[in-house]
């Protein structure tokens, strides 16, 4: 589409409308069939994400800045005398190693590139992870999947690029593997 953004209107707002349009419109969605919308970094924000969340076919693979910070799901849920309980765990800064725990699951596989190079891409899954909400947008009720993609030099051991970030919302994300996940969300530059 190649609607405009008026200046009353907000990019996300225009998106979540096409996105919107899309899925009621266009009968393939209407069959059970999973959705996936592969998205930049802007749209990673709660406002975006936490409307498409509740769209039972579709799963939403979003690049994300290298200096964002999530959090772990609380260990244990404890009844409070006062306010609600806690629903944010541990905290997880992307650009501080040292905040990071375990992968929950770590995928690799080798590729080769036009020239004959030989790459190793590295791929790091967090299930079950967190982003602070407000009022409007409870992020809390929305887990998703976070993936490191770090591509090295198969002989030297040396990182390419900067590792890629993305996060996975849907409830049906767990259907995807990672490596199609990362295979999703690189599609978007073909377009």
């Amino acid at each position: 589409s190649g609607q405009r953004v008026t200046a009353d209107s907000s990019p996300i707002a225009v998106g979540l409308e096409q996105i919107e349009t899309l899925l009621y419109d266009c009968p393939i969605f209407h069959h059970n069939q999973l959705s996936v919308l592969a998205a930049d970094s802007y749209y990673s924000q709660r406002q975006f994400l936490d409307a498409l969340c509740g769209k039972p076919n579709a799963i939403i693979v979003t690049r994300v800045r290298s200096n964002r910070v999530f959090y772990r799901q609380p260990e244990v849920v404890e009844a409070v005398k006062r306010g609600h309980c806690r629903w944010y765990g541990e905290r997880f800064d992307l650009k501080d190693e040292a905040t990071w725990h375990d992968g929950d699951e770590i995928v690799e596989t080798s590729l080769t590139t036009r020239r004959g190079r030989n790459l190793k891409k590295t791929i790091t899954c967090w299930h079950q992870m967190l982003m602070r909400g407000t009022k409007e947008y409870p992020m809390h009720q929305h887990p998703f999947t976070l993936l490191r993609v770090q591509v090295t030099d198969e002989m030297t051991g040396n990182p390419i690029w900067r590792p890629m970030w993305l996060i996975v919302m849907g409830q049906r994300r767990h259907e995807l593997t990672p490596l199609e996940l990362a295979r999703a969300y690189r599609q978007r530059f073909d377009i």
